[in-house]
């Protein structure tokens, strides 16, 4: 899913980001789809959170995507700047992680895209599954090399 994320805000404009992977096989799929090593933070590493933020320069992130929950959501609420934005695909969420993005003012948008389900907006699934479909025709993103790509947890972070 992951390097999905990363190609959706490559086509967005996006370009300063950084990805966290846990293993050699989730970090060279990161690779293969051309995030580069620089780019890529093993979550495993000592002082995981200050290594991310020196990557940045130093600065909390405008942007936080996470892909897992729970501690990654911690991670984000530890890194992100004030009245920063946190985007998540979960509904796990830490009460510090709940606490702390609460106490910097951010904005958290839940990504449910099954919410339109119930109301029945089910016109909604078939326009975003043509407008995937047209973006791997066109290869503006591309299915990765191995069905399960996630491997551990993720986070994407974007950095303005």
């Amino acid at each position: 899913m992951v390097p999905r994320i990363l190609n959706l805000l490559r086509i967005c404009g996006h370009t300063n980001m950084l990805v966290t992977s846990g293993n050699p096989k989730s970090q060279e799929t990161l690779i293969d789809n051309r995030a580069s090593p620089s780019q890529i933070v093993d979550y495993h590493s000592e002082d995981f959170a200050q290594l991310i933020v020196t990557k940045n320069q130093g600065n909390p992130f405008d942007v936080c995507v996470d892909l897992v929950g729970l501690e990654p959501s911690e991670l984000c609420a530890q890194v992100i700047r004030v009245n920063g934005r946190h985007a998540k695909v979960t509904a796990f969420e830490t009460p510090k992680a709940r606490s702390n993005f609460f106490d910097r003012g951010a904005t958290v948008y839940h990504i449910s895209n099954y919410a339109y389900s119930l109301s029945d907006h089910l016109k909604w699934y078939g326009d975003q599954l043509s407008r995937i479909a047209e973006m791997l025709e066109n290869k503006s993103i591309t299915n990765p090399r191995e069905e399960n790509t996630t491997h551990g947890k993720k986070i994407v972070m974007n950095i303005y």
